[in-house]
């Protein structure tokens, strides 16, 4: 039974549009982490929410997987703001200046936060990201996941032509500071903290690139859909390109090796998924050409390389410490947010004065050293729900959505090893944007308004049904033949 409102088509286009805006929008203000605008980008999708719920069924949440996605995270709200609420009620210890330890961190409240107002600021951010990611999950239970996905790669092409300018040309926009020619981008005032997590935001529009591409080029051996397949094929192969040449010139070094990994990955799962081997081995044979071809473009980043023995040995410094400052609350952290606070007032200021060692450069460690084992599980259950998901949507019909999902995981996990961008604002709206289509897509499916088991089978050509295996029937299926609902 359909407990639900039709939503009208110009209502969708509002909300298409919306979250294009807010994609078009968020690198340029998040990008830097600028914390007082995440409560206005909250505001906004909330907005966006209020407008949707006329339109949603209840049965929003009928899954058992779901359920549990939606308890971990819960869980995980309510623990942040119950250390916010205990350090007002206790109050952290006070602090000596920042070249000297902490009187006692035992000594702290243990579920008090070390930095309330940050924690109160990551609060905003995780609801915020929640609001995004049920508005997206609305529009691909609603057969717009295909537009969506083609407006992320929109946006992220249109970012990689705005690198590439500013690395030949006079800046353009402010972007990433230490491009191709070394020259500085300008002020960083709005734009990404550095050339890495600008990176990771590049290799999760690689990754749609390249499974854009693939879709499309399995549409070629699929009768009536080559004269689609074609554009899209050369659209997202140029795509792809610009992303990749972009990604070059950033010259991040884990940032290349997170995404190569990426692609590599959704080359050889779409392949074996789909047991398209000549899709596979053509790929495959493309992306060794680039490879190779990437060697001999990006010098630079072959020379970083080699003379990256300094900055790892500060790193693998930085997690000794990070490691003895978790130790001192390994159950339940110092607080969301409050790694740069208590950091620096325990690090060895006589190894390094640059600011950006105030933070771990592993998104795996800060979440431990901020929310302590407890809170990491949440956070966990929250991360393994998402994957579920993904993985559910590539076993399906619908396995594009759950193979860019895959991708974009890989990319970020890898990366977060030895930096923070999982920290930024923008990289986590865009990964969220990508992870809530399979969601979306896994609860249409699944969705209680779906009418019970039939034991009929619609012909392909929808003229009428044939013997065989029971599938799900409605009304609209006996009228209209079945179409990819992931091309545009």
């Amino acid at each position: 039974m359909n407990n639900s409102v039709s939503m009208p088509r110009v209502s969708k286009v509002v909300v298409v549009l919306a979250v294009l805006a807010f994609s078009l929008w968020s690198p340029f203000v998040f990008g830097s982490n600028r914390p007082f605008l995440w409560a206005i980008n909250g505001l906004a999708l909330s907005g966006l929410v209020l407008f949707l719920l006329p339109f949603v069924p209840r049965a929003f949440v009928a899954s058992d997987l779901g359920r549990f996605g939606g308890l971990a995270f819960v869980a995980l709200v309510l623990w942040i703001m119950g250390s916010i609420g205990m350090a007002f009620v206790f109050g952290p210890s006070d602090v000596m200046p920042a070249q000297s330890v902490p009187t006692s961190f035992r000594a702290l409240e243990p579920l008090a936060s070390f930095s309330p107002s940050d924690s109160f600021l990551i609060l905003i951010a995780l609801i915020s990201h929640a609001l995004l990611w049920w508005t997206c999950v609305q529009l691909a239970r609603d057969q717009w996941a295909a537009l969506v996905l083609w407006c992320i790669f929109g946006v992220v092409c249109a970012y990689a032509v705005v690198a590439i300018a500013n690395a030949y040309f006079d800046p353009i926009f402010v972007l990433p500071t230490q491009l191709a020619r070394g020259s500085d981008a300008g002020s960083t005032e709005l734009a990404f903290i550095n050339r890495n997590h600008f990176t990771t935001y590049l290799g999760i529009g690689a990754i749609v690139a390249l499974s854009l591409a693939m879709d499309a080029a399995r549409g070629l051996s699929v009768f009536g859909e080559r004269a689609t397949a074609v554009p899209r094929l050369a659209i997202a192969v140029f795509g792809l390109t610009l992303v990749v040449f972009a990604l070059l010139l950033l010259q991040s070094r884990m940032g290349l090796i997170a995404t190569s990994v990426g692609l590599f990955i959704v080359i050889v799962v779409h392949g074996v998924r789909h047991r398209a081997w000549v899709t596979l081995c053509v790929f495959l044979g493309l992306y060794a050409f680039g490879v190779i071809v990437a060697t001999y473009v990006a010098l630079d980043v072959l020379e970083r390389f080699v003379r990256s023995e300094l900055d790892f040995g500060v790193r693998f410094e930085i997690y000794r410490q990070a490691i003895e400052l978790w130790l001192l609350r390994p159950w339940t952290g110092f607080g969301a947010g409050s790694f740069e606070t208590a950091f620096s007032a325990v690090k060895d200021t006589r190894l390094y004065t640059d600011r950006m060692w105030t933070r771990a450069h592993n998104s795996y460690l800060t979440v431990l050293v901020e929310l302590g084992i407890i809170g990491s599980l949440f956070l966990s259950a929250v991360f393994i729900w998402l994957l579920i998901e993904q993985v559910k949507a590539l076993l399906n019909q619908h396995s594009l959505m759950g193979l860019v999902g895959v991708g974009a995981l890989t990319v970020v996990g890898l990366h977060a090893t030895l930096d923070f961008s999982l920290e930024i604002y923008a990289v986590m709206s865009l990964l969220t944007m990508v992870l809530a289509l399979s969601t979306g897509i896994n609860q249409r499916d699944s969705s209680a308004d779906i009418a019970p088991l039939t034991p009929l089978r619609m012909n392909p050509s929808g003229l009428g049904p044939v013997a065989g295996k029971a599938v799900r029937f409605t009304p609209s299926a006996a009228s209209s033949a079945p179409r990819k609902d992931l091309n545009p």
